[in-house]
């Protein structure tokens, strides 16, 4: 159960709600004030003979990218009230937190029989009328899955199918297995990844876009205290293969803040089948790191294993050349309430 917020409606904010529920609107926002710590009522939306247009219209006009709320939706006959959690990935963690802890303070204040569904949803396509379509199916069938069931029954059902291909070419059982490598590799990609093709100092960025492995950006004259720099403005999850000016090669796997669990899980599913593959065109890494955002790479544990000066320490004042560049991972400290 989440921890709770604190964060109660006031007796205003629940007689409006009970107004919208006893009128015919369609659909009532409710948001989070931070800096109040309240909550206050948002846009209304009137209801037209065609919920289809309502939902595309609410999902392309109130829903933000970045912004979360709670929504209450009227839908089918009788007047049907859904209560919907959205939580848009590229939310702040605060917010993401707030939010999470807040829902069932509100739901017991404003009635939670009132309601049904109860949904999470964390991104507007879902509040389409095509995707609310998927959600009214769900319903009528089997229990719906978390969005972590069901990212992970994806990406299962992936290697399921990539791994059968594949058999059905090489006359070999189907091994549910996230050994193999479970994509394919765009052919411009090859001789970069052939073993020894990396000079010394050099970083190769690669993601994965439609089922091809690509190549995001490849530098030489990488210094390990210039790698976060370098590696920083990849938004999304991305593999790094990092090779020190002392020959050592790093395989690194970041996944930065913001990034969707379903791109999450798609790289942590394929790494170690990648890993495979470039060992057996003779690839031999130090050290695998994973990492969230770039800022979160051990420096310091790259220039050890690298055969650096494992006793030095990074400078921590600036010397008359400029501001130190070398950078260490540190703790992050406790959440500003």
């Amino acid at each position: 159960m989440s921890s709770q917020s604190g964060i109660v409606p006031s007796a205003e904010v629940v007689v409006q709600v009970h107004d919208f529920v006893a009128s015919e609107g369609r659909a009532l926002t409710l948001t989070i004030d931070a800096s109040s710590l309240s909550v206050d009522v948002g846009a209304t939306t009137k209801a037209t003979a065609d919920l289809d247009a309502d939902l595309d219209a609410i999902a392309s006009q109130q829903l933000s990218d970045v912004e979360c709320q709670y929504l209450l939706l009227r839908y089918g006959n009788g007047g049907k009230l859904a209560f919907i959690s959205y939580v848009p990935d590229n939310a702040s963690v605060r917010y993401k937190m707030l939010y999470a802890s807040s829902k069932n303070t509100l739901l017991r204040s404003l009635g939670g029989e009132l309601f049904d569904p109860i949904l999470f949803v964390n991104s507007a396509d879902e509040l389409t009328a095509a995707g609310w379509r998927k959600i009214v199916h769900s319903m009528d069938g089997a229990v719906p899955l978390t969005e972590s069931e069901q990212n992970l029954r994806d990406v299962r059902e992936k290697e399921l199918y990539l791994n059968s291909s594949k058999a059905s070419h090489s006359g070999q059982l189907v091994s549910d297995s996230s050994n193999a490598l479970l994509f394919q590799i765009d052919p411009a990609l090859e001789p970069l990844l052939a073993a020894g093709s990396a000079s010394p100092a050099s970083l190769i960025s690669l993601e994965i876009s439609e089922e091809v492995l690509k190549l995001i950006d490849s530098a030489d004259s990488v210094a390990v205290e210039d790698l976060v720099d370098r590696v920083q403005p990849i938004s999304g999850p991305s593999y790094h293969l990092y090779t020190a000016d002392t020959g050592a090669c790093f395989f690194i796997l970041t996944c930065p803040s913001g990034s969707k669990v379903r791109e999450r899980m798609l790289y942590a599913a394929n790494k170690q089948g990648l890993l495979n593959h470039l060992k057996s065109n003779g690839w031999e890494f130090s050290k695998v790191v994973e990492a969230g955002d770039a800022d979160e790479i051990e420096l310091s544990e790259l220039q050890t294993a690298a055969g650096g000066d494992s006793g030095a320490t990074a400078p921590d004042t600036a010397g008359p050349g400029g501001s130190a560049r070398l950078r260490f991972a540190k703790p992050k400290g406790p959440r500003r309430r």
